[in-house]
């Protein structure tokens, strides 16, 4: 299985994303930004195979967990889609769809989801009321960086390699902050593999969400160390009306 993804030059420098080289292997995870999903009544799944890519994809699997804002779903391998809000990480990191309700939803589902794969490096546990990493299924994979690519063109789609051009290693520092990159992972094991404490990003983690073009608010902030959440955690749902509060162990 492969899994062909973008980022770019300004993404990349502000630490949004990941250097990902050529040749080397990574411990990550998948997160599915749905544009649309809906309950399907099918006795089995369609297989993902190769279809994983950056663009617009029909995918479907198995709820295998469900919380306020996170489904993690499984079929050949396992990946994340976050709903009911919108967080944003980092600079530009949207992530969810606050448009979309789940709370009919139930585990066991069979869903459709249209949308795009990416991977994540953050703990998962952010959009759950969970207290850590540990609780959630397990969804790390490992991934091999098989090529590294700039793109060319200005209407990429993955059928059209013309538009990539092959690089041996991304250099963002002799590049436009506007350029853009795309990166070929295989998948190295098929069994998800634990949660370790060194996956993922650790200390205060504050996100924001956009209500409206001139509305922004703090709709999760709270400290995570190791994977774990510590001292007091704040929720603010998608409307920016309803606020709940969690106070987590510190030992």
């Amino acid at each position: 299985m492969k899994i062909l993804t973008t980022s770019d030059a300004w993404s990349i420098e502000c630490g949004d994303d990941e250097y990902y080289h050529k040749g080397e292997e990574y411990k990550l995870r998948l997160m599915f930004n749905a544009k649309k999903l809906s309950v399907i009544d099918t006795p089995s799944l369609e297989p993902l195979h190769d279809q994983l890519s950056n663009l617009d994809i029909k995918v479907s699997g198995r709820v295998i967990f469900k919380d306020q804002y996170l489904l993690i779903i499984e079929n050949e391998i396992r990946f994340a889609i976050v709903l009911n809000n919108e967080f944003r990480f980092g600079n530009h990191n949207y992530i969810g769809n606050k448009e979309i309700d789940h709370s009919l939803i139930k585990i066991g589902d069979a869903i459709e989801a249209f949308g795009y794969f990416k991977f994540q490096r953050i703990y998962f546990c952010i959009f759950t009321f969970l207290p850590n990493e540990i609780s959630l299924p397990k969804i790390d994979y490992k991934w091999k960086v098989t090529n590294c690519y700039k793109v060319t063109g200005e209407c990429y789609d993955s059928k059209n390699s013309f538009n990539l051009e092959e690089v041996g290693y991304i250099d963002t520092s002799s590049q436009s902050i506007e350029d853009e990159f795309a990166f070929e992972f295989k998948l190295i094991n098929d069994t998800p593999l634990i949660f370790d404490y060194t996956s993922g990003c650790g200390g205060f983690v504050g996100t924001s969400c956009w209500i409206d073009k001139e509305n922004r608010l703090k709709n999760c902030e709270g400290r995570i160390i190791s994977g774990v959440k510590k001292g007091k955690w704040t929720y603010i749902d998608k409307t920016g009306e309803h606020k709940r509060e969690f106070i987590y162990e510190e030992i």
